[in-house]
């Protein structure tokens, strides 16, 4: 079940007619149908190729070894995906041909009815394929609230399309991500989350659970394997795409708000007395927590006063969130120019008796979130994002419990982590990739002593469920703030000095280059080879290069000084919510002023070499942009 996609004329292969297509090319026709063979033997899952990218690979006519083969397979492998499900801007319709509009939705990074509906059948049909015999019966679908309130009825066509398969489902209506994950974990059902994150109210997306997990790119059940479902689908003969129509479709909705606050009730247990009394802001984003989060705080008793707890048409994300946090320092002083949460907090702060006043910033779909803590004395908001999150949590775990545990950040964390985790007498796991899947990859449903963590916002903590058996691990801004506030508060009344873990934070510089050609980034390619000589030659410190496995395609450095220490990382990726590419780099703050020369003196390289390549259609005004983000220097 291998397919060959060719790109320049969107068409999808078999072997013979990738054979063709080569043969074109210059190479043997035969020779590269014993290619075709060994990879069909070689690959165990469905699988699409793309065509030019294979031979770009393939080099002189030699039989490869098992090794290079699997690599191949693994650098031409069509996803559809990006780095969290799908997500886009929402559009109608399209006239073209099936395959032309699927294709126009992917590269233009749209989502329409219609893709919803051809998505969701071609995954209802990888899991009729993949999971046992009678074991899928139900698929659980739930949303952020931009579809209800935008009406652009993409859940309605997601549900009808499930329907015409033959499964029933169940609508969980407006809850966070979370939520959708754990009940996909208690069911042992497949789960669709109907939410763009961070994005704009324009903008939706789809991201897929089984058992309580979003979909890795390799396996039977994987990416990879659903991008060969959908894209075949759209080749396929009128009637011949899979759609079985259901007799008696049953659909049920289903309220979660009971099992919600039993869920908080079950994980943050009862709250200190002198919590109760600090006042919290709520910043939900006019998304998914706008209707629960005011009402899980009341009930645990804490002092809530809302803000963007308001969902309606535009609303979400407009002004307010997660996304406007990720960049800013990590100590505030009161400024206009400060993202209204924050200025919110100033004011409810200085009005208020209490020495510390709070804030919690969620994102649209509420499965990350910063904590804002305002201190009166000082006059001044510390903000605390999912690296600092993630370590004040692993230190009240290792504190609590008394047993060793352990926190994994992920390439975009900061280079200060490992040796802050390291000095708490916790045990620093190597960085995992851009996401907060990447963070549950090697954890199952049993409970383990490991947070996961991301500077944007992103941790990963146990969470018990009512089978005492079953754990889960979900990103949850809610959760993640209040008990973090809980630690922060009790090691005060303790008599703390410094209530947190001290370190100095690294600094983080980066820049992107916009509407940009992406199917040209990937291991290996001339613009890959370009780029990795490029950051060699720019940076002082030594680069070396790394490959992280779970983003073969992320150009990765790791910064050492002169003496070999490790002292920051560099990497250059495709966006996989975007159509841009991103240069990043955070390093130990020692090397500011060395690494900020450096990448502006990358930076004025890359833009030649963008523009000596007219698919990147790259335009200095429009396409390519620089920001530099670098936390003011503390220790806290």
């Amino acid at each position: 079940m291998i397919s060959y996609l060719q790109r320049d004329t969107l068409t999808l292969n078999d072997a013979h007619g990738f054979s063709r297509y080569a043969q074109h090319r210059g190479y043997d026709r035969e020779w590269i149908l014993e290619l075709c063979e060994q990879i069909a033997r070689s690959v165990q899952d469905p699988r699409v190729l793309e065509s030019s990218r294979l031979l770009g690979l393939l080099g002189s006519e030699e039989q490869p070894t098992d090794q290079q083969l699997q690599r191949w397979v693994s650098l031409a492998s069509v996803k559809v995906q990006g780095t969290d499900g799908i997500r886009g801007l929402v559009a109608e319709n399209g006239e073209e041909d099936r395959y032309q509009e699927l294709f126009r939705t992917i590269d233009d990074h749209l989502i329409t009815r219609a893709f919803c509906v051809r998505y969701m059948r071609a995954w209802v049909r990888q899991l009729k394929s993949c999971l046992p015999e009678g074991t899928l019966t139900t698929i659980a679908i739930a949303e952020d609230g931009r579809d209800f309130h935008e009406g652009t009825a993409l859940k309605a066509s997601l549900i009808e399309s499930i329907s015409q398969m033959g499964l029933s489902v169940i609508d969980l209506g407006i809850i966070p991500t979370p939520f959708l994950a754990a009940w996909s974990l208690e069911q042992h059902q497949p789960g669709v989350m109907l939410t763009a994150s961070h994005n704009p109210a324009s903008h939706n997306g789809i991201k897929l659970f089984l058992d309580g997990k979003k979909l890795y790119p390799e396996g039977p059940c994987g990416e990879y394997a659903l991008s060969w479902y959908l894209l075949t689908s759209a080749y396929a003969p009128a009637g011949e795409s899979g759609n079985t129509q259901c007799s008696d479709p049953v659909l049920e909705r289903v309220d979660q708000r009971i099992e919600i606050l039993s869920f908080f009730e079950r994980n943050i247990g009862e709250v200190p007395e002198q919590v109760r009394a600090i006042p919290l802001l709520l910043d939900a984003a006019h998304g998914a927590y706008s209707g629960l989060a005011s009402v899980v705080c009341t009930h645990l008793g804490l002092h809530v006063i809302p803000a963007a707890c308001s969902p309606g048409p535009g609303m979400i994300n407009h002004g307010r969130g997660a996304a406007l946090l990720q960049d800013l320092p990590s100590q505030l002083s009161y400024d206009e120019q400060l993202p209204k949460s924050i200025k919110e907090l100033f004011v409810l702060g200085r009005s208020s008796a209490a020495d510390r006043s709070y804030a919690v910033v969620l994102d649209g779909d509420g499965d990350r979130g910063y904590l804002l803590s305002y201190s009166r004395t000082e006059d001044r908001v510390q903000l605390y994002d999912g690296d600092d999150l993630g370590l004040i949590l692993a230190h009240e775990l290792k504190r609590s419990t008394g047993v060793e545990v352990s926190i994994r950040g992920t390439v975009e964390s900061d280079a200060a982590l490992i040796g802050a985790a390291e000095a708490a007498g916790l045990t620093a796991l190597p960085p995992a990739g851009v996401g907060d899947r990447w963070l549950t990859s090697d954890l199952g449903c049993e409970w383990t002593a490991q947070i996961g963590c991301e500077r944007s916002g992103h941790v990963i903590l146990p969470a018990m469920l009512p089978a005492a058996s079953e754990v889960l691990y979900a990103g949850n801004g809610l959760l993640t703030a209040l008990k973090a506030i809980i630690s922060i508060e009790q090691q005060i009344a303790e008599g703390a000095q410094v209530p947190y873990i001290p370190y100095v934070k690294g600094m983080h510089l980066q820049f992107s280059i916009h509407d940009c050609d992406r199917t040209l980034w990937y291991r290996d390619s001339p613009l890959w080879q370009d780029m990795a000589l490029l950051v060699r030659s720019a940076m002082r410190l030594e680069a070396r290069e790394q490959i992280n496995e779970q983003e073969e395609h992320m150009l990765l450095f790791e910064l050492r000084d002169g003496s070999g220490e490790r002292v920051g990382r560099c990497y250059i990726r495709a966006s996989g919510t975007e159509p841009k590419m991103n240069l990043c780099l955070t390093a130990e703050r020692s090397y500011e002023k060395c690494c900020t020369e450096d990448l502006c003196a990358l930076h004025e390289k890359i833009l030649p070499l963008l523009q000596q390549n007219p698919a990147m259609e790259c335009h200095p005004d429009k396409d390519f942009m620089i920001s530099y983000t670098s936390p003011q220097e503390e220790t806290r």
